[in-house]
């Protein structure tokens, strides 16, 4: 029994030792991807605790970590991003404790649950700074974001305590065949990754600024609002590939108006 289908994703890790800690954990749930997002010590590979504490069967999933700059970069592929933090804030909306978040295999979803990945879609979950959480930047990349329950006296977990919850709380729900729960979905029905939507979102900014609407030469708040509209619906390919195609063509207008 194992989750394929899930990436661990440590954004901006401060001790190397933790990015270790995960690793091992990672292992005993049967994760076996792992990226970490700008680490803020750069030799972490090399560090002689995170190295014994990804011990044994950790060791290859260790050595396998996949660093990248951002956080886009450490979805792609993904058709889903959750982000686990316990911080309110305007763009911090949780729909629900983490435990409760997910349709059991096989079964639809109830509203606000995320339904079990079929095929060979990729969800990640995506954990913040020991010291800071998630910030607001990298939330705006997850389409769902949610908190464990724990005692108001003590709420914040270890980095790699948090992993092991969450991992273990979708262990549960795993069957011994969940990867081959669902046939892979047609081409035309296939639910779009986050590098897709963040392409498209791009899209939308270079056509905001095209257009003046945009506050003192910044169109994220509007680029915002427009998340808040498509990221409440289960956007296939064809829905993204739609959505391009209509703001080219609304381009190429700009750009015969101009030349009038």
């Amino acid at each position: 029994m194992n989750l394929p289908a899930f990436r661990v994703i440590l954004c901006r890790p401060k001790h190397a030792a933790n990015i270790g800690a995960v690793a091992r954990v990672a292992g005993n749930f049967g994760v076996s991807e792992i990226t970490v997002v700008a680490p803020e010590d750069p030799h972490w590979r090399a560090n002689s605790e995170a190295q014994k504490l990804a011990v044994a069967h950790a060791a290859g999933i260790f050595a396998s970590i996949r660093e990248t700059a951002t956080l886009p970069e450490a979805l792609e592929g993904c058709t889903r991003a959750v982000a686990l933090t316990r911080r309110p804030g305007r763009n911090r909306l949780k729909d629900r404790y983490f435990h409760e978040a997910w349709a059991a295999p096989g079964r639809a979803p109830l509203e606000g649950q995320i339904p079990w990945p079929a095929g060979d879609q990729k969800i990640a979950l995506v954990f913040g700074n020991e010291t800071t959480g998630l910030l607001d930047s990298e939330i705006l990349h997850c389409r769902h974001a949610f908190e464990f329950r724990t005692a108001p006296e003590l709420g914040s977990l270890n980095l790699s305590h948090a992993v092991a919850v969450a991992l273990s709380r979708l262990l549960e729900l795993a069957p011994e065949t969940a990867p081959r729960l669902a046939p892979p979905p047609l081409d035309e029905e296939r639910p779009s990754t986050v590098d897709e939507r963040e392409s498209l979102y791009d899209h939308w900014r270079r056509l905001l600024v095209a257009i003046g609407l945009t506050k003192a030469g910044n169109p994220d708040k509007m680029l915002r609002l427009i998340r808040g509209i498509l990221e409440p619906r289960e956007l296939r390919d064809i829905d993204v590939r739609v959505l391009h195609a209509f703001l080219a063509k609304v381009e190429r207008a700009l750009e015969r108006a101009g030349k009038n």
